[in-house]
């Protein structure tokens, strides 16, 4: 009875060890979810720093996810910097970036997501442009032929990224003030004729001019410009750098292409057209100016995509597509290796391969097959 009675205390003893060292806090799960913890600045000057971009990476009922590897990403922005791309979740979940301002103008998206976590989080950011290094005013040459003609002068100012400022005040200077007039607007009013003269259009260390020339009675429209040059039906001039004066008889229909040759996404194309005795066109057969540009600047100034974002669900997919199709290469590869090995015949339907470089003749041109 003893021994029996030892038994059941020491068995007791062990239930009551067990149940102390079993642990009673909440269990946390996989990420479930990537939620913006703190925004970066929403408005800042291009290439400047704007703060920090941090996330919480939480389980399915919100609690933090330590270890996480939470991924950063922009798009849009002229290469937006964001270190570093890569964070491990702390122990409260949270993960978070550096984030400086890229060479574009413009709203842009940042992004960070978790793998096996579906949505990202998001936020936009937009850039603004920096202070004015470049001050460009067009066209180059205005040609008015009578009292009381006007012209406007375009003035573009733009920071050292190509982005255009805006809000700058922009002085003009005659430099005959009894030939014509510019008001603060840059439109251009002749005050007398037969003359040339400048304007200067300038801001605080940048400085651009225009020469006006008011034609005499009888001048032909292209002096001092260029030599005029008559086109034939279906002619064609091209014209790079510089002018071209087309002189047409009444009823003449031209079709003028303006493309810009950089390469680099820096140089800015200005191209002017001026006609004599002539309405303004419609503005249907104008493209609208918030159509935006065609591609977006990288941070060395050449035309690239917006940044790519990887999407880990299509890189999923096509690893588990190629784990599906792995079991057809060796069938695939024993059939190809039979029917090289077949003997060239021309019966049809059975497969003769063949080469035929020598066939090719030497004087091959484009379009030839």
């Amino acid at each position: 009875m003893r021994h029996h009675r030892l038994s059941a205390t020491a068995t007791l003893l062990l239930l009551v060890a067990s149940a102390c060292s079993d642990s009673s806090g909440p269990k946390i799960g996989p990420p479930a979810r990537v939620e913006v913890s703190a925004s970066p600045t929403a408005v800042g000057v291009v290439k400047n720093t704007i703060g920090t971009f941090s996330v919480k990476v939480s389980d399915a009922g919100g609690q933090g996810v330590s270890g996480a590897i939470v991924s950063f990403s922009a798009n849009g922005g002229g290469g937006i910097a964001l270190t570093p791309t890569s964070a491990t979740s702390d122990a409260s979940g949270i993960a978070s970036t550096t984030v400086v301002l890229g060479t574009l103008a413009g709203p842009a998206t940042l992004s960070a997501s978790v793998s096996g976590v579906a949505a990202a989080a998001t936020v936009t950011v937009t850039a603004t442009a920096g202070a004015a290094s470049k001050l460009v005013a067009s066209p180059d040459n205005l040609r008015l032929n009578a009292v009381g003609d006007t012209a406007r002068i375009a003035s573009l100012l733009q920071d050292v990224y190509a982005n255009t400022v805006t809000g700058a005040s922009i002085s003009y200077v005659v430099g005959d003030p009894t030939l014509v007039s510019v008001d603060g607007t840059g439109l251009v009013r002749a005050l007398r004729v037969g003359g040339t003269t400048t304007v200067i259009a300038s801001i605080p260390g940048q400085a651009d001019t225009v020469t006006v020339a008011v034609l005499a009675p009888g001048s032909s429209p292209c002096s001092g410009v260029t030599s005029p040059v008559a086109l034939a039906v279906g002619g064609m001039a091209d014209v790079s750098g510089a002018a071209i004066c087309l002189g047409g008889a009444v009823g003449t229909d031209y079709t003028v292409v303006a493309y810009n040759t950089s390469t680099d996404g820096s140089t800015p194309l200005t191209a002017s057209i001026l006609a004599t005795g002539v309405a303004a066109p419609p503005s249907a057969t104008r493209i609208s100016i918030s159509a935006g540009p065609l591609a977006a600047r990288s941070p060395s100034g050449e035309m690239t995509n917006e940044s790519l974002v990887r999407n880990e669900s299509f890189h999923l997919g096509l690893l588990e597509r190629t784990r599906t199709m792995s079991r057809l290469f060796g069938p695939a590869r024993a059939a190809r290796t039979a029917r090289l090995a077949a003997t060239s015949v021309t019966t049809p339907g059975r497969f003769a391969p063949k080469v035929s470089y020598t066939a090719i003749p030497a004087n091959a041109v484009l379009g030839d097959l």
